[in-house]
């Protein structure tokens, strides 16, 4: 019998294929899905002019802030929630307080 030493493309799938997204990458996937539901609550949505730039400030600001709000995963969405609200409301008033200079 011939034994191949070649390995399957299966094989090497397995060993360099895509891993389940790491605690880390869940949690910064929940908080963007978080800003982006509150953005919503506040009439924003993706076309809004002003929605990536919102959202990225959103997403800097609260992110600083879980990490000493947040500790274990039990209602972490919550937390994430009583966090990311005010400060949707705070960059909107600012933006609004902008145009009114």
């Amino acid at each position: 019998a011939v034994v191949s030493t070649q390995s399957t493309g299966a094989e090497e799938a397995g060993s360099s294929g895509s891993r389940a997204p790491s605690r880390s990458q869940k949690n910064k996937s929940l908080l963007k899905a978080v800003i982006s539901e509150c953005l919503g609550e506040e009439g924003l949505t993706p076309e809004h002019p002003r929605y990536k730039s919102f959202n990225n400030k959103i997403y800097d600001a609260c992110k600083i802030l879980l990490k000493d709000a947040v500790s274990g995963s039990d209602g972490i969405r919550a937390s994430m929630m009583e966090v990311v609200r005010p400060q949707v409301k705070i960059v909107i008033g600012i933006d609004r307080e902008k145009d009114l200079l």
